[in-house]
Parts: structure tokens; sequence; C-alpha cells
């Protein structure tokens, strides 16, 4: 079934991506009459596509041609650093954009890193402000008696909405009671209880994530099945297949000072030929954490100097553009089966178990000291940081101070592990990654064009593992990297402790070379520093702040210097989330879209 209907000149606002920014706005806007809408997409239709949608298939599609597969830029950690190979990062070219692809987790994350985002200088811009429109969202299906009572699936009635077009639920593929008794036990047992709904805005402890599925069908919900297929007939409303490439401007060169207004937008088709469109109304970039920086670089809004070295000029001096990317950097530990069946649990998929921990789990005794070295390490990270991107060492600083509040006084938890068992294989796995790395990276054009292509060519630079702290006068320390092996090491000792420990054998990834049993601190650094890869929870690109720390969006979400261009994805989120992010995005184009029909 073909998703798309011809364009005509009426179409007042010009979406760019169908991912789950944009096509939450594509609903809510075109059910407004007195709303056009056109949303630009190159990615297809994989509403029957069972790579996508089968809840038994988590990640099938990663790595096809649903997935953008960028590459990023060698980093002095991971595997580039020992000759493993470079790194990708993935993201979801269809219509429902990364939701289609993903692990379905939904994870809402801490209520105090949202209040951050006011604190940082967006009024209006909080947890209370954000809660009715997770609910305005979300469709839950109540766990059945099985699920609640042995399977881990733990949840409070009030934290959910039950009328938003996106269901939300507990899974059948996902749970088993045995193997989620054996893992509870074991991390209650380290001191980690069960926490009563991991969507609760307090988010510590073990727990089961619900994930995007329609379960009783068994079937994933994305972003195109859940806002777009049901409302894709309406009139005021068509999709585009196409790239957008940058915004098009109503006035001449200008004043780079002065405010512009968008007159539209030029766009590739898929055969490679360039075309523009007239917006009456708005351009609401919704392009991810990727693309939305290269389209306003390309359109000139960004750093002068970097937007000078492509030829392209500065139509708006916002040198914030692309930068304070943050991600979290994942390791792994894997298991084999004790049993020799595989999946004696018969899992068909991988099971959402979370232990969500904060800096008194992982630093102890330590805490303190850890909390007074790392203040005074703030200055110094902040000109580092600032060395190597556009933004001053006084507004990084500021952003960081918070950062650390919410680390520090806040008691935020700031990494997760995610123990699971792998359907396809039967092995035991453990993911792990600090959820509020210090480290902050950077996506711009790297050049206007790409091989076979009018479209700019990515440069993703996340600078993973890449802050030291002082610990003590002389010894320097990677704070990402000590809090990722801290993690790790935790994550090992859950394996080592029964029950869990009595479901498996030989530990296959690190070997034991590698990684002995009794390894040193070093060694686990070294083990973190050489394996670590993407998470894809990438966050900051055109950041809701201040213009003057760095922000690229006001807290009406439109692009400083700007009359009609706004931002509606993940790149607005200032700081990197210890949720999963999809929950979040759909609450904030939800409330974008209020936004936008009270103007």
């Amino acid at each position: 079934m073909k998703a798309y209907r011809p364009i005509t000149s009426r179409h007042a606002s010009f979406i760019v991506g169908a991912g789950i920014g944009g096509l939450v706005l594509a609903n809510r806007l075109s059910a407004n009459g007195t709303f056009s809408v056109a949303v630009v997409e190159p990615g297809e239709d994989v509403s029957s596509n069972p790579n996508v949608t089968l809840v038994a298939s988590t990640l099938p599609a990663v790595g096809t041609q649903l997935d953008w597969q960028y590459p990023v830029t060698a980093q002095q950690f991971g595997p580039d650093s020992v000759g493993g190979g470079g790194m990708t990062w993935h993201s979801g070219k269809a219509i429902g954009g990364s939701s289609t692809i993903n692990g379905m987790g939904y994870i809402r994350g801490d209520r105090a890193i949202v209040d951050a985002w006011e604190t940082l200088g967006s009024p209006g811009w909080n947890w209370d402000a954000l809660w009715p429109y997770y609910l305005r969202s979300e469709n839950f299906t109540a766990p059945t008696v099985e699920q609640e009572e042995n399977e881990g699936a733990a949840y409070r009635e009030e934290l959910h909405g039950v009328d938003g077009p996106l269901d939300v639920a507990f899974a059948f593929e996902e749970l088993h009671a045995d193997l989620y008794q054996s893992f509870q036990k074991t991390w209650e047992s380290l001191g980690y209880g069960v926490t009563e709904d991991v969507n609760s805005g307090d988010v510590h402890g073990f727990g089961t994530a619900p994930m995007t599925v329609q379960r009783d069908a068994h079937l994933r919900d994305d972003a195109g099945t859940a806002y777009y297929h049901p409302v894709k007939k309406r009139q005021n409303l068509v999709l585009l297949p196409g790239t957008v490439r940058k915004v098009n401007w109503k006035d001449g060169h200008g004043d780079p000072e002065a405010t512009i207004q968008a007159a539209g937008i030029e766009y590739v088709t898929s055969d490679q030929q360039v075309r523009t469109l007239k917006a009456r109304k708005e351009v609401i970039l919704a392009a991810g954490v990727i693309r939305t920086p290269l389209i306003l670089e390309m359109s000139g809004v960004g750093s002068p100097s970097l937007l000078a070295s492509h030829n392209i000029t500065t139509r708006v001096d916002l040198p914030g553009v692309g930068e304070n990317l943050q991600d979290k950097p994942q390791a792994m530990l894997l298991y084999n089966a004790a049993d020799a069946s595989i999946n004696p649990f018969n899992i068909t998929d991988v099971a959402p178990y979370v232990t969500f921990l904060n800096a008194h789990d992982l630093l102890g005794d330590s805490f303190a000291e850890v909390e007074v070295e790392t203040a005074a390490s703030l200055p110094a990270w902040a000109s580092a940081i600032s060395d190597a991107n556009n933004v001053s060492a006084s507004a990084i600083e500021t952003i960081l101070h918070v950062q650390h509040n919410l680390i520090f006084s806040q008691n935020s938890s700031f990494a997760e592990v995610e123990t699971t068992i792998a359907a396809a294989s039967g092995l035991y796995v453990s993911v792990f990654w600090p959820t509020q790395p210090f480290s902050r990276g950077s996506v711009h054009i790297a050049s206007t064009t790409s091989a076979n292509s009018s479209l700019p060519e990515p440069d993703i630079d996340p600078k993973y593992l890449w802050v030291l702290f002082l610990l003590g006068p002389l010894k320097l320390v990677p704070f990402d990297t000590e809090i990722s092996a801290l993690t790790g090491r935790l994550a090992a000792r859950s394996w080592t402790t029964a029950p869990m420990s009595q479901l498996i054998g030989e530990r296959l990834s690190p070997t034991e070379t590698v990684l002995p049993g009794n390894a040193t601190d070093s060694q686990w650094k070294a083990f973190v520093e050489g394996s670590v890869t993407p998470v894809q929870h990438g966050v900051g690109t055109a950041s809701l702040m201040p213009r003057e720390l760095g922000g690229v969006v006001d807290p009406a979400l439109r692009v400083y210097g700007t009359t009609n261009v706004r931002v509606v994805d993940a790149s607005v989120i200032p700081l990197e989330h210890n949720g999963h992010l999809m929950a979040t995005v759909y609450a904030i184009a939800e409330r974008a879209a209020d936004l936008i029909l009270e103007a």
C-alpha cells in the first residue's frame, strides 16, 4: 500500500521528518481544520514489515534499508582504540522513525532531570508541565494477574494514560516468572529492591519496563501505527517522499543578527532531484538529533566560522547548533547458559529487566570525596569541552553544575544495567552504561554533499568517555569510564550471586584473558574503554536553553533568530536523560502541538 499522496500548494506548514515528533504533530495539527500539514520523509511505510511489527523481533531492522547507519567519527575510546573497527549510529529511516527499529522500552526517567530544563532557563519546561502530555500520548494496557503477581509487571494505575494513541503494555513475549524471580532475588540480595513503577518519575532499583506494544495482537506500536495511519486519509494531511536539505528564507542575505522568516524548504527526491516548496505558516524540524543540526547549518544557522568553512552564508549566528551532543556509552557482558537447552525460559525476545543506580550505590564511602573533586573539576572540563566546540566555557560550566547537582545533591540515578536473556542464542546478557555522562560531543556537516547525493555528510563525534576529573593533587581519572567500570563490576557481581549464578556457565565476552574474574580497577577501565558503543539515546544538538548557554530553541521550541522555524525532536533535550528517550519525545511533541495551536 502506497503511503504518499501528491502535495498541493495549499499546505501551510511543513514538518521535516516522520519520526515521533513529526507524526505526533502531523496528527494533532491536522485534527484542527484550520491547519494544513505536509510531512517530508524519505523512509518507507513499514506497517506490514514483520521485521518491524513483530514483538518477537526487537532489532532485526537495524542495519537494513530502514536504518540510516551513520558512521561515527573515529573515537579515542571504543572499538576504534583497539583496532576493532568504527562505530555506527543507528537511526530509523521509515514512517515512524527510530520508533520502528528501537527496543520499544517505555521509561520516562527522573522528574529531577526534566525539572532541570527549567533550571537551565526555559520557563514552563518541568516535570509537572510535561506530565499531562505523557498521559495524553499513552494507551496503557494493565498487566494480567499472572504478569503482575509472578512476572514483575509492577505498575501504579494513576501513573498511566489510557486514552492516548500509543499502546504501552508488558508484552507476553518478554516475561517469565522463573526468570524474573531469579533476577529479582539476586538484585534484592545486592541491596536493590523492586521499584513500584519505572515510570513514576523516581527511577531507582530493580524493575520491569513496559514496552510500546499492542500486547494482545503481539505487535509493536510505533509513531506510524499510533499517530499517522489512523488519520492518513485526512484531506489536510499529506506525506511527501523526500529528504530535506535546508530551509529557504524570505529575505535577502541581510544581517545575521536580524530575525528572519522561513519561506519554505529545499528537499531531495529519491532520484536525486532537488526541489523546493513554499510554506505559508511554519517549518518544523523533526529530523532527529543527527539530521536536524545538519539542516540548520545547511540553512545558514549555526557557527559563522563553521559555516564559512563550507561556503555557507550565515543567516543566524547560533554557535550552539550541533553542539552539546550527549549519548550513553554502553558495554556488555555475555554468558553461556548452564542449561544445555537453548532458552529454557522460552522467552521469544529480550527480557526487559532493568536496574537503576545512583551515586551512593556506586561510590559508597567514596561519595563525598568524588562529589568534591568532581565539582572542583567542572571548570577544567568546561574549558576542555569549549576548546573543542563553539560554545563558551562559562556557559558549559553552568550546564555541568546543574548536572553535578542532579547526581550528587538530588540523587538522580546515573547508571543503568539491563539484565536479559537473548532469545535467539539462549545467552545471558548484561548491558550497562552511565545515564548522565559528563562528556559532550557534536554533530556538524562534514561536507555539503555526499557520495552520489546532494545531501550533506554528517560528522558525528560523541566523544565517549572523554572527560577527566582530578582525584587528589596529581591523579587524573576518566569520570565516565570510572562510572561505567563500577556499573560493570556490579553487573558482573550479579552473575556470581545466587540465584542468577545458577543460570550461567562460562563468560563468553569479555573472555577471562581480557577481563579476569579478579580484575583490577585498571583492567575494568581498559575493558570499558576498548568496548563502548553507542546506545543511540542522543540528545542536545538543538538544545532548549537560553541562547547565551548555547541554546538553539526558546521555550516555544522556536529557533532563535527566526520567526517561524521550530524544532520538535530529541535534539531539543538539553541534558541526557536516565529514562529511555522515546517516552519523553512523545510528550514533548504532544506539548509542542498545543504550543503551536495556541500561538
